[in-house]
């Protein structure tokens, strides 16, 4: 399958069946995402394989490509983020079931048997945000305008107040 991917899927038919879906999700529906983007452009490249592993464990192995538009926190100017990320979940119907899990998987509970893949696809996508959406240090603009400076230090002033000087000594001289 490609195109445009269903909005809701039975996973449970899907990884009985060992279905790959292949398509495209558009961005603007990720309302939770949507708040983490400068706007809500584009589309998300998907390919997801549904499957049951040997040890009976209903999987979604897939691919996600896109590129968000962030906000570079260092200058306040556009950010294109390309994301390229794998994705290995394991499929449960409680968290009961996460203990259970083998290591390779990360636990997705869906307390249903249908499933919204743009649902899953933008939790993934929120998990690979950067924590602070910078440009590199050449591409930024605020690093070019803080080389072109200097910052020098002035000397202190000899006739500083200094309000706390006589502290020390009423410390060392008294016993407390």
């Amino acid at each position: 399958m490609s195109g445009r991917l269903p909005e809701t899927v039975q996973w449970d038919r899907l990884t009985e069946g060992g279905e790959t879906l292949r398509g495209a999700i558009a961005i603007r529906g990720m309302t939770r995402l949507a708040g983490c983007l400068l706007d809500d452009e584009g589309d998300v490249d998907v390919e997801l394989e549904f499957g049951i592993d040997a040890q009976k464990v209903r999987y979604l192995r897939g691919h996600l490509r896109t590129t968000l538009n962030l906000v570079c926190q260092r200058c306040l100017q556009p950010l294109s983020h390309p994301l390229d990320i794998d994705i290995c979940l394991g499929l449960l119907l409680s968290e009961d079931e996460v203990e259970g899990l083998p290591g390779v998987y990360d636990p997705y509970v869906l307390e249903r048997r249908t499933a919204e893949l743009a649902v899953i696809v933008e939790d993934e996508l929120m998990l690979a945000l950067p924590l602070i959406p910078t440009h590199d240090t050449a591409g930024c603009r605020i690093d070019a305008a803080y080389a072109a400076t200097t910052v020098t230090a002035t000397p202190p002033d000899s006739g500083t107040r200094r309000p706390f000087a006589g502290l020390d000594a009423l410390l060392k001289g008294k016993p407390g």
